[in-house]
């Protein structure tokens, strides 16, 4: 009994969505989050004064309103019904950049180490040490989305869902 071979190129690619790739973000995001967050939770934080008690409290705040807001873009993006297929589409054939990946993973060393100075009352000045953690922070982010997709992707996603960016907000 003879079966047929298969040819490597005929086997489907898995297929690895926006949607797919956005909640790996938002999973490797909050890991993230929760591994940093022991690194700067301290007694300390209860006495904070000035700018550092206003950096702080405003950084909870945005970490609440990026919370809310994943919630309703994901509610509307669920209610919109079949445009969640041609926005989810639109990556599966990009790969991954693991080059990207990679300075993601490698900003979050020198991101720690700015967390735990940024609260823990060293000697470098505060603001050079905010604006350094909020960079850094960025910068990771960026690199992050960069891996998961290209740019192209991102824009033509967010075009695609219309005004639902807004309404979430």
């Amino acid at each position: 009994m003879n079966t047929p071979l298969t040819n490597a190129s005929s086997l489907q690619q898995p297929r690895f969505g926006l949607l797919a790739r956005l909640l790996v973000v938002v999973l490797l995001l909050a890991i993230e989050t929760l591994l940093i967050s022991g690194l700067i939770q301290s007694p300390a934080l209860n006495a904070l004064t000035g700018a550092a008690k206003l950096t702080h409290d405003i950084q909870h705040w945005v970490f609440r309103f990026a919370i809310a807001y994943a919630g309703s873009f994901a509610i509307l993006l669920y209610l919109r019904g079949s445009g969640n297929a041609s926005v989810s589409a639109m990556a599966d054939d990009t790969p991954l950049s693991i080059l990207w990946l990679l300075v993601h993973v490698a900003l979050l060393a020198p991101f720690a180490l700015l967390s735990s100075l940024l609260y823990g009352g060293g000697t470098v000045p505060f603001a050079q040490l905010s604006v350094g953690w909020h960079a850094c922070g960025f910068a990771a982010a960026m690199a992050l989305f960069a891996g998961i997709a290209p740019l192209r992707v991102w824009v033509d996603a967010f075009r695609q869902t219309g005004a639902l960016p807004f309404y979430a907000s």
